[in-house]
């Protein structure tokens, strides 16, 4: 299964960066006034789709940034497991796919809005893969290389602990070169993201939610 080949101008960059939370924002509405948005989330709330909506917009605008889509190949079956095992329906990534396929066409004019929707039309194409591969999906899929793993612990257990200062210095130290900044986002900074995510949903389903709302902040560290 080939990634998506997609390459962009600084100036289309800068537009999808304009755009992003438009893009968001129609998907949000979209699915929330679905009729059959209860059997798409199951007894899920429409607050961790919007979470899911808003990680994945980043992800792939990050992705898209760089010029590498292993990490978002590499995912895509733990969001699959990960979502569906918290009572997501597969049918609901097939519906979100052609949602935000919509809302490109509609925020982002013509030839950028056919190079964007294509990456959506890419994962829909293969979501009958998706969920084949989330069926036998390890957590060793997002694991970094051996010479990232060091750093990358140290990475998360700084965002765990909100340690803004430690975040700065891992990547002040470790990024020297273009090549470097692709390693630490994809084998440091997001193999530690998806663990937060994990941790949250596990937080979520256990705490009330009265509880999760004053949560200990981690995005002064993204």
């Amino acid at each position: 299964m080939n990634a998506p080949d997609i390459a962009l101008t600084s100036e289309e960059l800068t537009t999808l960066e304009h755009e992003v939370e438009n893009l968001i924002g129609f998907v949000n509405e979209s699915m929330s006034n679905r009729s059959d948005i209860s059997e798409l989330i199951g007894m899920s709330s429409t607050e961790m789709m919007q979470d899911n909506h808003r990680n994945s917009a980043r992800f792939i605008l990050t992705s898209v940034s760089i010029g590498d889509f292993r990490k978002l190949k590499d995912t895509m079956p733990w969001v699959y497991a990960t979502y569906h095992n918290h009572g997501f329906s597969y049918q609901y990534f097939a519906i979100v796919f052609e949602t935000w396929i919509q809302a490109v066409h509609k925020f982002i004019d013509p030839p950028l809005s056919e190079k964007y929707a294509a990456i959506y039309e890419w994962l829909s194409e293969h979501h009958k893969d998706w969920i084949e591969l989330s069926q036998h999906y390890t957590s060793e899929n997002i694991q970094p290389p051996k010479e990232w793993s060091r750093i990358q612990d140290q990475f998360l257990n700084a965002l765990l602990a909100a340690d803004t200062s430690t975040c700065l210095e891992l990547a002040n130290t470790h990024i020297q070169t273009h090549t470097d900044v692709q390693h630490f986002y994809l084998d440091v900074i997001q193999p530690s993201l998806y663990e937060i995510g994990i941790y949250g949903i596990i937080m979520r389903s256990v705490y009330p939610r009265s509880i999760w709302r004053h949560p200990l902040s981690l995005a002064s560290c993204r």
